[in-house]
C-alpha cells in the first residue's frame, strides 16, 4: 500500500505496471490503458480460491497437499513455511479473515476478522 494511504482510498495511474507475485516469484509487466483507476487494499489469501474472505475446507486441504510436496510452492520464497501453513489453519479455523495492518508480517499480511 502507497506510504500514507487508507485502504479503499482511489488513486490513478499511467504508464508502465511491473508486479512480482510474492507466491510464484513470477514478474508481470503492461501498459496501464483504459482502466487507470485502482482502489488501495490487498488481495485474498492465494489459496482462498474462490476470493471469498474465508478459507474454506477444501482450500487448506489444497494448501496442506503443496505444503507436503517438495516441488509446491505454498508461500513466498523467503518465508518459512510451516509457520505460513500454521497461519493457513488459524484463518481456516476462525472462516472470516482480512488484510493485516500496514505494519504485518511481510510473509502473511492477513488476519483473523475480529
Amino acid at each position: 500500500m502507497p506510504e500514507g494511504e487508507n485502504e479503499g482510498t482511489t488513486m490513478t495511474f499511467s504508464g508502465q505496471l511491473l508486479y512480482n507475485d510474492p507466491v510464484s516469484e513470477d514478474s508481470h509487466e503492461c501498459t496501464i490503458g483504459e482502466d487507470q483507476e485502482v482502489t488501495i487494499g490487498c488481495d485474498c489469501n492465494p489459496h482462498d480460491t474462490n476470493s471469498d474472505w474465508v478459507l474454506g475446507d477444501f482450500e487448506l486441504l489444497d494448501a496442506i497437499d503443496c505444503w507436503a510436496e517438495v516441488n509446491c510452492r505454498l508461500y513466498p520464497a523467503q518465508c518459512e513455511e510451516d509457520f505460513y501453513i500454521l497461519d493457513l489453519i488459524d484463518l481456516w479455523a476462525v472462516a472470516d479473515y482480512q488484510c493485516g495492518p500496514e505494519d504485518t508480517d511481510k510473509c502473511f499480511f492477513w488476519e483473523i476478522v475480529p
